[in-house]
């Protein structure tokens, strides 16, 4: 690998600790715990999913989802219906109180990467995206191998 290489990893490495940290005080100026953050984040991103989904998406068990999710629906941020295509699961949607919740705390982080993005070009655009989906891919990849 050469020096850049090596450059680069140091520098995502960086990047997932610092968007880790980022995170968690997004979720304290939205008053959540991280996990319930990571939660409504993820629905919003991709809408209605199911407790395992989630619990996937966020390396946790469904046993550990399960109390942040209740947490949450207490608190009208999200909301359970049954699964159509499952009766034994639900499917969580955020509610419009989430997605507000979400969106004053998310406001203040995207702010700062549309600066950085509207100082690239469409060329490094697409370059970084490029290298950041198959950085996910990757890192997928290595995950399902090592779950086994």
């Amino acid at each position: 690998m050469t020096i850049h290489g090596n450059a680069l990893l140091v520098a995502v490495s960086r990047l997932s600790i610092t968007q880790t940290r980022a995170a968690g005080t997004a979720a304290k100026v939205a008053g959540v715990n991280p996990t319930s953050y990571a939660i409504l984040s993820e629905l919003a991103l991709d809408g209605g999913l199911t407790n395992g989904q989630i619990a996937e998406r966020l390396g946790m068990s469904t046993g550990g989802v399960t109390p942040a999710l209740d947490r949450l629906e207490r608190s009208e941020m999200i909301e359970r219906n049954p699964n159509p295509a499952d009766r034994r699961s639900s499917v969580v949607s955020i509610t419009p109180r989430g997605q507000e919740v979400l969106r004053g705390a998310a406001d203040v982080l995207a702010d700062q990467l549309e600066n950085v993005i509207d100082g690239m070009d469409e060329r490094a655009r697409e370059t970084v995206l490029r290298f950041l989906t198959e950085a996910n891919d990757a890192y997928v990849t290595v995950q399902e191998r090592l779950d086994g």
